[in-house]
């Protein structure tokens, strides 16, 4: 968290991780929640090997490597609103 994954409630008043460095994140949404928090809509591309293009995409796997970087355990929660995929031919 924090490279390429960050809270979506960026305005939330708790302790969250507000920012992203990864250059494939792309902002795409920011606004006011229903609630009148400030928030955002990440787009995080990931770039599949030439190596393994010609096979089907079976499962995509989310993985948290807890750092524990913050002093306390993590336990992050995924929200995933859509995935497209872009072919090349």
């Amino acid at each position: 968290m924090g490279k390429n994954i960050r809270e979506w409630l960026i305005g939330a008043p708790s302790d969250v991780v507000r920012q992203a460095s990864d250059s494939d994140l792309t902002m795409v949404w920011q606004g006011v929640n229903n609630e009148g928090i400030f928030a955002v809509i990440d787009c995080l591309e990931i770039e599949v090997p030439k190596s393994i293009r010609g096979n089907e995409l079976e499962e995509i796997l989310f993985v948290f490597k807890n750092l524990q970087s913050y002093g306390v355990p993590l336990s992050p929660q995924y929200f995933v609103s859509g995935i497209s995929l872009e072919l090349d031919n």
